[in-house]
């Protein structure tokens, strides 16, 4: 009895511990999927009313589509981009925003698209 009852406690801890590595692998970026965290944003551009350039790490470069007019972030104050995960990827995003301006305000973002790499963009504007 005594040791029926260990063996269900040690699988139960097991099957915990799996668990938890399975939350893990799900807070990492989707595989099949172009993503970046929102922490590794290291510049921002505004294209049009609806469009902001963001730029990742060295060289990548992603397009943000907002329905609000983006000329009217304020760059003079901190900007933040937010989601619910951490992670961005292209597509449609689910609560994904660009938090600033003054007075503070929300940009939900309905769309993210790969833009062209650093170094690409000036190589196709000389052919």
């Amino acid at each position: 009895m005594l040791r029926s009852i260990f063996f269900a406690g040690l699988a139960l801890t097991l099957s915990a511990c799996a668990a938890a590595g399975t939350t893990t692998q799900t807070a990492a970026a989707p595989a099949d999927r172009d993503c970046f965290r929102n922490e590794d944003i290291n510049g921002f551009r505004v294209v049009d009313e609806n469009h902001v350039n963001v730029r990742v790490g060295a060289r990548r470069n992603y397009v943000l589509t907002t329905d609000w007019n983006a000329q009217h972030l304020s760059w003079s104050h901190v900007l933040s981009v937010r989601s619910q995960t951490g992670w961005i990827c292209t597509g449609s995003p689910a609560d994904l925003r660009i938090v600033g301006s003054q007075p503070v305000r929300s940009y939900y973002i309905t769309n993210v698209e790969r833009g062209p790499d650093r170094g690409q963009e000036s190589a196709a504007q000389g052919s």
